[in-house]
């Protein structure tokens, strides 16, 4: 635009537009107006954000920029997210067939070749399992599976179940092969379930990609797991709000501020189910031969 705007005055001048007071105050005129557009076009364009939602991980998800794009990149890089998503959706699912966990559980046993990312979040998963002393634990399938809340038939599973189920939970049980790029489960009936980490794995995923991108501004929201990159747009940081369990849809106890950090939270109030006047929901403990949890 400046260089429209000395365009302007370069012509102008050659052809003595400017000896006349009237032409001169009009090209100043037009110099402000010029200017001003731009400073509102760049603010315009600066405040824009641009969003894609979906249904990934047996939650809602959302990701936002906050960068300066043009629709179009803004669209490519949002959609390459999603189709990381995607990924590791169609990877990590302990009950998506022909998944990475899914072969392995299915395996009997057998040494099952997996993905370099299946790998690396193992790693990770048996590395916090080692230092809780196994309060959470990759190896806790077959607990969870008694605990699907969302089937229609489902039942309390008795003490006797549950007591069977944690005899297989155990991280000691996955035997990992670099070299082949193997997992066994030392333990056939030992299942995984990576639900305490995949989302947190996944978001540093896709906070590396949007990077990558350049994306220095943005929101990565996967359902309790919420990742920030960088600041808001102003520079100030994201507020991240806290809900009521009691009234999970109405209010908001507390919000958190952070910038290119993230929060994780989980609560009893969006999986659950009320039997006989108890809610049974899907935080489950691995050392306890008693689920049921009263709230």
């Amino acid at each position: 635009m400046l260089i429209s705007f000395f365009s302007i005055y370069k012509t102008m001048k050659n052809f003595n537009f400017l000896k006349n007071r009237n032409n001169l105050i009009t090209l100043i005129s037009l110099a402000i107006i010029l200017i001003f557009g731009l400073i509102i076009s760049n603010k315009a364009k600066a405040s824009t954000t641009y969003s894609k939602s979906g249904f990934y991980f047996d939650t809602f998800i959302e990701i936002t920029l906050y960068d300066s794009l043009s629709n179009k990149n803004a669209e490519e890089i949002l959609n390459h997210a999603f189709n990381l998503c995607d990924y590791y959706e169609n990877t990590l699912s302990k009950t998506i067939v022909g998944s990475d966990i899914y072969n392995i559980n299915e395996a009997n046993g057998a040494p099952t070749k997996v993905t370099d990312d299946t790998i690396e979040i193992l790693n990770i998963a048996l590395d916090f399992a080692q230092k809780t002393n196994g309060i959470v634990d990759p190896t806790v399938g077959t607990l969870s599976s008694l605990w699907n809340l969302k089937d229609e038939s489902f039942n309390i599973p008795s003490d006797i179940d549950i007591s069977t189920a944690l005899s297989h939970v155990a991280y000691s049980n996955v035997k990992i092969d670099l070299e082949e790029k193997t997992v066994t489960m030392l333990d056939p009936d030992s299942k995984l379930d990576l639900g305490f980490i995949a989302k947190g794995y996944i978001a540093d995923k896709l906070k590396l990609a949007l990077k990558e991108r350049g994306i220095q501004s943005a929101i990565i929201n996967l359902g309790g797991n919420v990742l920030c990159i960088g600041s808001r747009p102003n520079k100030t940081p994201f507020r991240i709000g806290i809900k009521d369990p009691q009234n999970p849809d109405t209010n908001v106890i507390t919000d958190i501020q952070i910038i290119d950090k993230s929060i994780v939270s989980s609560g009893s109030y969006e999986r659950n189910i009320e039997i006989d006047g108890i809610l049974y929901h899907h935080i489950l403990s691995t050392k306890m031969a008693t689920q049921p949890l009263l709230i």
